[in-house]
């Protein structure tokens, strides 16, 4: 569905369209947070093809969609299990579920976790990002480590249609953690770097993890991110961090604890 921002904030009576079809399809469908002039949303199809939709603001307009083939993946389920043996990527949303998606004024992007296969020792993230203009597919860049599983994340565009992202990375050798990246001029990647605000020192409670990431463009610094998260430690916690691409030195949390990821930690995405 989709209704005026500008008569809500004129208190004005609210004019609702909608969208149907009997063949949408798809699973896990996502908007593109950020989009300008034109919402994109997507489902995943099969472990090779994907569903994308673009919907122009134009009144009257309705929505189209197209059906992209994309890289074979896997959605198997996987099992990560820290040092304390508890299993983070346990549950199964942890794969195939689109759970990030942007927008500008040119793209859209989305993304979803992933079994491990050939080139991906440990599971990780998918992203493909399609032009708004005819859906056609950009390029697809992978969240990836030889050492450690990169899952559950989220994305959004700022003002200048850059992304910022938050995901969780860990193994048997590192707690869980929540990670932060940026991928615009100053850090294009490949690789961009993969910061985090503070490492985890225990797993969950229970075999599950990243249901309540978010990342939102700030209301007034619109370069800036703002993402919610929990870090699990002696106790369960929830955290908001801010981060921004006001110049290349970056501006994450600043606090004891805070680093790079691990060097073998890669963002596969060219500029």
């Amino acid at each position: 569905m989709r209704w005026s921002l500008a008569n809500m904030a004129a208190a004005q009576t609210i004019s609702i369209s909608y969208y149907r079809a009997s063949n949408i399809g798809g699973w896990s469908h996502r908007l593109g947070k950020g989009c300008v002039g034109t919402m994109a949303f997507a489902a995943l199809n099969t472990t090779s093809s994907i569903y994308v939709w673009t919907w122009p603001a134009a009144s009257g307009s309705s929505a189209t969609r197209s059906t992209r083939t994309i890289g074979s993946f896997s959605n198997a389920g996987v099992s990560v299990p820290g040092p304390d043996g508890r299993d983070w990527a346990g549950f199964w949303n942890a794969t195939g579920q689109i759970q990030g998606a942007y927008g500008n004024s040119t793209e859209c992007g989305f993304s979803w976790g992933c079994s491990p296969q050939a080139g991906r020792a440990m599971p990780y993230t998918r992203i493909a990002r399609f032009l708004l203009s005819d859906r056609s597919l950009i390029a697809e860049h992978d969240i990836w480590s030889s050492t450690n599983a990169y899952l559950y994340n989220d994305m959004m565009s700022n003002a200048s249609g850059d992304v910022g992202g938050t995901l969780a990375w860990g193994s048997a050798t590192n707690d869980v953690t929540t990670a932060s990246y940026i991928i615009d001029s100053y850090d294009p990647g490949a690789p961009a770097t993969v910061y985090y605000p503070a490492l985890g020192s225990s797993g969950p409670n229970v075999n599950r993890f990243g249901d309540y990431f978010t990342v939102r463009r700030h209301p007034l610094s619109t370069n800036t991110w703002v993402s919610g998260f929990s870090r699990k430690s002696a106790t369960e916690k929830f955290a908001s961090v801010r981060f921004c691409e006001d110049s290349p030195s970056r501006k994450y949390a600043a606090r004891a604890g805070s680093g790079i990821c691990p060097a073998e930690s890669t963002l596969d995405w060219p500029m």
